[in-house]
Parts: C-alpha cells; sequence; structure tokens
C-alpha cells in the first residue's frame, strides 16, 4: 500500500476511478480544456476540494462570527461551541515586530462571547469579575447559569408542596363542613319532633280543662 501511494499516477488513476460518473463529469467540466486523466493527483485533489468543500472568505466568516449570539434555548456550553467553530476561518491574526503573525483570536473570542450572551444578569456578573482568560471566563458564566437554573428550580418544588398541603386542607375542611350540616339537620329534626309533642300535650290538657274528653272518644 505505501507504494501506490507514493506512486502519484497510480493515486491519480483510482481516484478517477473512484468519484463515480456523475464527479468526474463535473471534474472535466471545472478543468475544460484539459481533460481529467492529464492532471496530477495533486491538482485533481485541489480542484475536487475548492468544488465540494469551498473555503469561505475570511472577512465573510469574520462577519458571521461577529453576529453569533446565543440562542433562545442554547446553553453556555452549546454558545462555547459555536463561536470556537466559527471563529476556525476568521484568521483573527496581526503582525508583530518579530516578523510573525500573532494571533489574536482569544481577543475577539472573549468578546464576542460576553457580548452574545443572552442572559443581561450574568453578563453583568461576569464584566463585574474582571477576568482576561477566556476559560476563567466560560467557567464562570457556566456556574452563573447553573446557580440560576437550581434557584429557579426551588420554588417549583415548593409549590408543589404547598398545593399538596391545600389540597388536604380543603378535603379535612369539606368533610367537616359535611358533619357539621349532618348534625344540624339531626338538631332541627329532634327541635321539630319536641316541638309536635309539646303541642299535643297542650291540645289533651285543654281538653280535660274543658270536661269534654267524652266528647272527643266519641
Amino acid at each position: 500500500m505505501k507504494d501506490v501511494f507514493q506512486d502519484k499516477d497510480k493515486c491519480a488513476q483510482i481516484l478517477l476511478n473512484s468519484i463515480g460518473a456523475s464527479n468526474y463529469n463535473i471534474l472535466a467540466a471545472l478543468i475544460a480544456p484539459k481533460a481529467p486523466n492529464e492532471l496530477l493527483y495533486d491538482d485533481l485533489l485541489k480542484v475536487l476540494e475548492n468544488h465540494l468543500a469551498p473555503k469561505r472568505i475570511c472577512l465573510v466568516s469574520q462577519h458571521y462570527f461577529l453576529l453569533t449570539y446565543q440562542k433562545q434555548n442554547s446553553s453556555i456550553s452549546d454558545y462555547v461551541a459555536d463561536l470556537r467553530s466559527d471563529i476556525a476561518l476568521c484568521e483573527f491574526t496581526v503582525a508583530c515586530e518579530c516578523s510573525k503573525n500573532a494571533l489574536v483570536a482569544d481577543i475577539f473570542l472573549r468578546a464576542q462571547f460576553i457580548c452574545g450572551i443572552k442572559d443581561n444578569w450574568i453578563k453583568e456578573q461576569i464584566l463585574q469579575a474582571e477576568l482576561t482568560d477566556f476559560n476563567d471566563i466560560v467557567d464562570k458564566a457556566i456556574a452563573l447559569e447553573t446557580s440560576k437554573t437550581d434557584c429557579c428550580e426551588l420554588p417549583k418544588s415548593n409549590t408543589t408542596g404547598l398545593e399538596d398541603i391545600n389540597k388536604i386542607a380543603k378535603r379535612n375542611q369539606k368533610s367537616k363542613n359535611v358533619k357539621t350540616s349532618f348534625r344540624n339537620q339531626n338538631t332541627n329534626q329532634k327541635d321539630l319532633t319536641s316541638n309536635y309533642r309539646c303541642k299535643t300535650k297542650r291540645l289533651l290538657l285543654d281538653f280535660e280543662k274543658l270536661g269534654i274528653n267524652n266528647l272527643r272518644r266519641r
């Protein structure tokens, strides 16, 4: 296999035979009037890469990076992953006195990360912390996000407990009301019975006083 990869002509033949008819026709159109078998292996790869996976222009990459903000439903970790993915092609570099290009991507990464955080409270806490290292800023942001999420979950659990207590209290109150109503009904019934008996006795006494018991018996 090593001999095959070292032989560029064989590599070119293998590539042309394995890309399929559709890609072969596209390749032939891109390099016309030359034929695909006239190009070297490295040239074939370059033409195919530029067509199938074209490299984004640096300015376009930087533009999209500066428009990257934390999405509504994404976490801090997801937001950091998006930023790192977008900055890969931005080429944020600056020439220095040593005749080399110094990488300033971390500066842009840090600035855009803070700018794009959706939660204003977390953003304020990070700005007040005066941190400069990007990883330290990310760690603090994640810690603040986790803390805030946990605090939001606590009232929900307490509310659930209070709701259960209220339900039990309402059931007990309803049971008491039913018992009280039943007792009142019994009391009223007893009062009616007692009043009726009293009236009956009074009627009997009245007949006796009048001396007309014999008339009633007839």
